[in-house]
C-alpha cells in the first residue's frame, strides 16, 4: 500500500464536459507542502550556429491495422498526438518496419490515412509531435544509437501531404555530445519568421567541457534558417555542466511565447527526484540567446515522469510522485507554483500527460491498472475533476513511460502491440473550412464537426489578387454559435475585379484557401 501525504480534504459537485455529460465528486487533496521552493542556483552555457547535415523526404511504409476496439490504427507502440483545426498528427514506434512511423486524421480522429510514412533513422524510437499553424506540424524521435549524437527535426509541411513531409539532422558528436534521448518537441506558431520552427528538449552526454556529465539536461532552437544553437544548463555554485537530468519534456506558450523544458533529476542531497526547469524566449531575436531563467523545483515527492503545457503564463506540470499524480501549477510563467493531487488512490497511478485545451483549461492522462484515465481542470490546475476511464475493455493499456499521448481532441495509447486512439476525452468543438464557392461574391462554408456547440467563433474570408493587385477585400465576422455538425457561411459579398485570385477564410483556428478567376463583379471557383 501507498503512503500518503494527504493534507485537506474539499467536496465539490463538478460537472465534467464528456461525450455525455455526468456529474463527479472531485476531492481535493494537497500534497505534503513541507518542501516547496525554486532553487535558481542555474545557467547556461551553449553553441550556435551549426548547420543541418542532412534533408530527407518521407517513404510509405506499409502497416497493417491493429486489432483492438475503439480505432485501432497500427501495430505499433510508445504513441505521441498532436491536433490542430480537424487535423491530428500521430506518430508511434513501428514494430513491422525498423524505427518510428507518422500518420494523419483530416477529420478529428474519426478516420486515419490508410497508410504510414516515415525516415531511414536506423532503430528510432519514442517520437514526439506538435502542433505548429494552419496544416504544419512538426515532430523529433530518439536516435538510434549508432548515431547517437544526431538531432533530427521532422517537418510535416502540410500533414494532410505526405510528399510535402521532410526531415533534417543536426550532428552534435564532433563537440563529444550524444547519447540522447527522451526527446520531446515544442513547435512554434507562423507568427515570426518561418525559420523560427520551436525548441527540441533532450538529456545526453556532454563532454564539451571537464567535467563531462551523463544526463545532461539540452534544448536545441533555430537561429536562423537552417541553422541551430544547442544549450545546456549549468550549477551556477559549482560550475560544472549538470547531470543526472532524464525523461525530457517542453512546450511553448502560445501566447507568451515562452518555451519550457522540464527534467527529472536524482537530488543527491535531498534523496529524492526533483524537477529542473527552464524558460526561453522563443521570439529572442536572431542569433541571440533567448534564456530567461532556470532552476529546481524542490518537493516533498518523487516527482518523476513529467509532462507539461502552458498557456498565457498558466504552466501546469504533472507528474508521477510515489504512485500519485501531482500537479503543479503555476499562473505567473514559474516564478513560483502550488501543488495539488490530479489523483491519489491505494493503487497505482503513473505515467501521465497534459494538455491545455484553452485558457485555464487542460486534460491530464494517466495509466492505473493497465487502463488509462483523463482529468480535467477549469481553473489552470487549481482543482480537478473526478477522474473517468477512457478505454473501454478494460486492461488494454501498456503501462511504461510515453506509451500514450493527449491532445486536443483526443488521447491514444499502446496495447497489445496496436495504436489505439479515442477522441471521447471531453466534449470539443472542432471548427473546419468545408469548401468555397463562387458567384457573386467569393464564400466559405464552416462546420463544427466536433462533439460541443461552439461560441464565439471569430472568422474572416478575405480575396486579394487581380490585375495589379486592385483586387483587395477582407470580411470579419463573430459567429456567436456553431452547433454540432452545423454548417454556416461567411461572403466578401460583391467586388469588382478583374483577372486571377486567391481566397483564404478562417474560422477559429483552421483556415484553408483557393484560388479562382475574377470576371468584373463574378467570381469563378
Amino acid at each position: 500500500m501507498k503512503k500518503k501525504n494527504i493534507g485537506i480534504y474539499a467536496i465539490t459537485l463538478i460537472i465534467a464536459g464528456l461525450m455525455i455529460a455526468v456529474s463527479a465528486t472531485a476531492i481535493v487533496q494537497k500534497p505534503n507542502e513541507e518542501k516547496r521552493y525554486i532553487n535558481w542556483n542555474r545557467t547556461e552555457a551553449c553553441i550556435s550556429g551549426v548547420e543541418m547535415t542532412e534533408i530527407m523526404p518521407a517513404k510509405e511504409l506499409k502497416h497493417a491495422p491493429g486489432q483492438l476496439s475503439a480505432d485501432p490504427l497500427y501495430n505499433g507502440a510508445y504513441p505521441d498526438v498532436a491536433s490542430g483545426g480537424s487535423n491530428i498528427c500521430l506518430g508511434f514506434d513501428s514494430l513491422e518496419t525498423p524505427g518510428t512511423a507518422f500518420t494523419f486524421s483530416q477529420d478529428g480522429g474519426a478516420s486515419w490515412h490508410e497508410s504510414a510514412y516515415g525516415w531511414e533513422l536506423g532503430e528510432s524510437m519514442w517520437p514526439s509531435v506538435d502542433f505548429s499553424a494552419g496544416n504544419r506540424f512538426y515532430g523529433t524521435v530518439s536516435p538510434d544509437w549508432s548515431t547517437n549524437g544526431y538531432v533530427t527535426q521532422c517537418d510535416f509541411v502540410d500533414i494532410t501531404d505526405p510528399e510535402t513531409w521532410v526531415a533534417g539532422t543536426w550532428d552534435w558528436s564532433s563537440y563529444d555530445m550524444m547519447e540522447f534521448e527522451g526527446i520531446s518537441i515544442a513547435a512554434m506558431d507562423d507568427s515570426l519568421e518561418e525559420w523560427r520552427w520551436g525548441f527540441i528538449t533532450m538529456s545526453g552526454y556532454n563532454g564539451y567541457n571537464d567535467p563531462a556529465a551523463d544526463g545532461c539536461p539540452y534544448v536545441m532552437y533555430a537561429t536562423d534558417d537552417g541553422y541551430a544553437t544547442i544549450s545546456w544548463l549549468i550549477d551556477s555554485d559549482s560550475g560544472d555542466i549538470l547531470g543526472g537530468c532524464e525523461n525530457a519534456a517542453s512546450e511553448i506558450d502560445p501566447v507568451r511565447y515562452h518555451n519550457y523544458a522540464i527534467w527529472e533529476r536524482y537530488n543527491d542531497d535531498e534523496e529524492s527526484y526533483n524537477l529542473e526547469f527552464r524558460k526561453d524566449d522563443s521570439a529572442a531575436e536572431a542569433g541571440e540567446s533567448g534564456f530567461v531563467t532556470a532552476g529546481e523545483l524542490v518537493t516533498s515527492e518523487n516527482s518523476r515522469y513529467p509532462d507539461i503545457s502552458a498557456y498565457d503564463s498558466n504552466v501546469i506540470i504533472v507528474s508521477e510522485a510515489d504512485g500519485d499524480i501531482v500537479c503543479y501549477y503555476s499562473n505567473n510563467g514559474l516564478n513560483n507554483f502550488d501543488a495539488i493531487f490530479v489523483a491519489s488512490t491505494t493503487d497505482d497511478e503513473t505515467f501521465p500527460r497534459i494538455t491545455h485545451t484553452g485558457e485555464d483549461e487542460a486534460i491530464c492522462t494517466f495509466i492505473k491498472n493497465e487502463n488509462i484515465y483523463y482529468s480535467m481542470t477549469d481553473d489552470g490546475g487549481a482543482t480537478w475533476d473526478e477522474p473517468t476511464m477512457i478505454n473501454d475493455v478494460e486492461g488494454q493499456v501498456t503501462e511504461d513511460y510515453l506509451s500514450s499521448g493527449v491532445c486536443e481532441l483526443g488521447a491514444c495509447f499502446g496495447g497489445n502491440d496496436d495504436i489505439v486512439y479515442y477522441g471521447a476525452v471531453g466534449a470539443k468543438p472542432i471548427i473546419t473550412i468545408e469548401g468555397f464557392t463562387g458567384g457573386l461574391g467569393a464564400t466559405a462554408t464552416i462546420k463544427n464537426v466536433g462533439t460541443a456547440d461552439a461560441t464565439n467563433v471569430e472568422c474572416s474570408i478575405t480575396v486579394t489578387g487581380g490585375i495589379l493587385g486592385m483586387v483587395n477585400k477582407t470580411v470579419t465576422e463573430t459567429i456567436s454559435g456553431i452547433a454540432v455538425d452545423e454548417e454556416v457561411t461567411i461572403s466578401t459579398g460583391i467586388f469588382l475585379g478583374l483577372g486571377a485570385i486567391e481566397i483564404t477564410a478562417t474560422a477559429g483556428s483552421s483556415s484553408d484557401s483557393t484560388t479562382g478567376t475574377q470576371i468584373l463583379i463574378y467570381t469563378m471557383l
